[in-house]
Parts: structure tokens; sequence; C-alpha cells
């Protein structure tokens, strides 16, 4: 079993490639081509929880499981939010392949498939981003739409905690800042109303983008807030929005972003759309300059293998990461 840090993970894979793996799992997933189940979560306190996520996709081959535990009050202590490790499994034998260090994977996929979503739905002309949120998923988030919208020139940052977005801004600057000015906004609301795409990061029981603010033409990416009741985006921004589309339908309709609309009766089921289906064509993108576009990343198993297989090849390739013999018996028949 091939055992994979954070260092090793970053030096196997960058923003470039994980779109490319994201693209990969939505059209798979949308095929049909991928088994997986809704992640499975159980309540560890009152602000934590563990969730598990399996999937299996045969023509890579790839089965696995990705790990995690989301626990707010890590922020007290200094720790991430969330922290996640994927296990890679050999679908022919059952060996397990790869335990991956997955923390700072899973931002980078999500902000990938936010990138496949902002490429598809946003106009191409794009030159302001906001960004509602700044933990530790914004980076990646950033990231991901400056490489396919290179158009972009202001990225316009809130957060509760205005401190904590100023220093997101001086990291950015000096990681991503070549051609891009980084700035604060006092409000959520100025920051939506001035821009072209507006991304979402926070864990808001409540809506902190309004419909009434968002302006024509604007795609909006919600990535954050999945527990069931609760949501990034108001009745309002839904009622306006065209393309309404998700990771994998399954996935998304147990968050509140599309769990609360539904049963409230302003949207049905049937009005969302899988990026996959955009990918290959089943479903309409943008048909002018106008339209408003909408996306929820819920978050699926099948992203976390397409890009965990393209680390553990890189890795094998290169010669990183550690190798340990969890069953010395086995190597002995194998060699035998």
């Amino acid at each position: 079993m091939l055992v994979l840090t954070a260092d090793d993970v970053k030096a196997c894979i960058d923003m470039t490639r994980a779109i490319e793996a994201s693209a990969e799992a939505f059209t798979i997933a949308t095929s049909g081509g991928a088994l997986v189940p809704v992640r499975h979560q159980i309540p560890l306190s009152e602000d934590s929880v563990g969730f598990f996520m399996p999937g299996y996709i045969a023509e890579l081959p790839a089965l696995g499981l990705k790990i995690g535990c989301m626990c707010f009050s890590n922020l007290k202590r200094g720790l991430p939010s969330t922290f996640c490790t994927i296990v890679l499994i050999d679908p022919v034998t059952g060996l397990t392949l790869s335990f991956i260090e997955a923390t700072w994977l899973t931002n980078l996929k999500t902000g990938a498939g936010t990138g496949v979503a902002t490429d598809l739905l946003a106009r191409p002309d794009c030159t302001t981003h906001a960004v509602l949120g700044t933990g530790a998923i914004a980076y990646h988030q950033v990231e991901g739409v400056l490489a396919v919208r290179p158009s972009i020139d202001r990225v316009i940052l809130w957060n509760r905690t205005t401190k904590k977005a100023h220093e997101l801004a001086a990291e950015l600057k000096s990681n991503l800042g070549e051609g891009v000015a980084f700035e604060v906004s006092e409000s959520a609301e100025s920051a939506v109303r001035a821009a072209d795409i507006v991304t979402t990061c926070t864990a808001s029981p409540d809506p902190v983008v309004k419909g009434e603010w968002v302006r024509a033409g604007t795609h909006v990416n919600l990535t954050g807030a999945h527990g069931s009741d609760m949501r990034e985006g108001d009745d309002e921004l839904l009622r306006r929005t065209s393309v309404r589309s998700v990771d994998m339908l399954d996935a998304a309709s147990v968050s509140g972003e599309l769990k609360l609309p539904i049963e409230a009766g302003v949207a049905t089921r049937e009005s969302f759309v899988e990026i996959g289906q955009i990918l290959t064509g089943s479903a309409p993108r943008r048909t002018d300059d106008d339209e408003i576009t909408w996306y929820k990343s819920g978050g699926i198993a099948a992203q976390d293998l397409t890009t965990g297989k393209a680390v553990y090849e890189q890795a094998r390739a290169r010669g990183l990461g550690t190798d340990i013999d969890l069953d010395r018996s086995l190597s002995t028949a194998q060699s035998a």
C-alpha cells in the first residue's frame, strides 16, 4: 500500500489536472458509469459530523472510499474544520492500493468542480469574481475560476470576520496575483452587486446571496452549506436563474440548497440538471449574456476517485510516497 502525505499529493497534481479529472467524473457519473451512493453522515456532536463517501468506476478502474470529519469547533483550536482521507482499492484483487491524505486534495477538487461549471456557464468576458466566505476551500475556488476565466482582473472577498478576508487576499496576491487585483468588501451585498461570477464558501444556515443583488448575466457557484437545513442562495435567486446545475442530483438533493425550495414548491427536482449533462450536450448552457446561471456543489465520490486515481498514478510514476506491506504473508505468496 502506498501512503501519500499532503506534500506528496501537492507534488502530483495541479488545478489544470484536477479540472480535467473533475470533468471526467461528472461525465462518467451522468452516463451511469459510476456507482456512488449518497454520502453517509454520522452526527458526532452539536458541531461535528463524520462522513463516508464510497464509489466505484469500472472504466478507470477505481474503487475507493473517502472518510472525513467536519468539526467547526476546530477553528477555536487553530485547526482546519475538515479533515479527509481517501483509500483506493484494487477492484480486481481487493488489495488496498493507497492511503491518501486528502484534506488539501478535497479543497482542490471542489475548486476544480467549480472551474468546470464556471467554464461551461459563465460569460466568456467576465472580469470580476466575488467570493463570500474565506475558509479553507476559498483559495482553490478562486484558483479554479481564474484557471478557466483568465479575463478576470478583479477578485472581491467578503467574510464575516474581515481579518480573515484580508489574510486570504494577501495569500492570493502572493501566489495568483499577476494581473489580478484582490480587495476586501465590507458587505456581501456590495460584493455580489459588482460581480460577473459569485462563489459562496460559507457554512451559513441562511442565504448570503439574495437574488435581488445579482445582476443580469451573472454566474453563481454555491459550494458551502451542505446541511439539509442550510442554503447560501435565496428563493429569488432560484426564480431568476435559467440554468440550475448540480454535480449529481442524488448527492445535491439532500442539501438545503435543493431540498428546501423543492419542499416549498419554489422549484422541482426536474428543474435541475447535472453538470455532466451540460458537458455531454444533453442539457443546454446559457443562451444569452443576460441569463443568470447557477451551480451547486454537493460533493460526489466520483470526483474523489478520478482525482485520487490521478494522484496515485503520478506518485507511482515519480516514485513518491511510502510503501507499506500490510500483510507480509501475501508478499511472500506472490513472490513464490
